[in-house]
């Protein structure tokens, strides 16, 4: 059986080896994002659904998987399901 595409590659890997743009694909469009671009991550179910400047895509990753390519010290897991980015973050309530 042949392996499925990937639902995320990384083209460039930051400091750390950690994804620095990432290509989703999502059934027939591939979108270029850019890491910094990327306020927070979601679960939804068996996806991730990535939120960026003006647009919330899926991701056929499970958000651990995804994250676990992000650089932990950018993206911190908050609950059970949002992943947020900290350069992203203005106040704390």
């Amino acid at each position: 059986m042949a392996n499925p595409p990937p639902a995320v590659e990384d083209t460039h890997r930051g400091a750390g080896g950690n994804i620095g743009t990432g290509v989703l694909a999502a059934g027939q469009t591939i979108v270029f994002v850019d890491i910094d671009d990327v306020p927070c991550l979601s679960s939804d179910r068996h996806h991730t659904r990535v939120l960026t400047a003006g647009d919330e895509r899926c991701c056929y990753l499970a958000i651990g998987e995804l994250a676990s390519r992000l650089d932990p010290e950018r993206f911190v897991r908050v609950h059970r399901s949002p992943t947020v980015n900290l350069r992203a973050v203005s106040r704390l309530l």
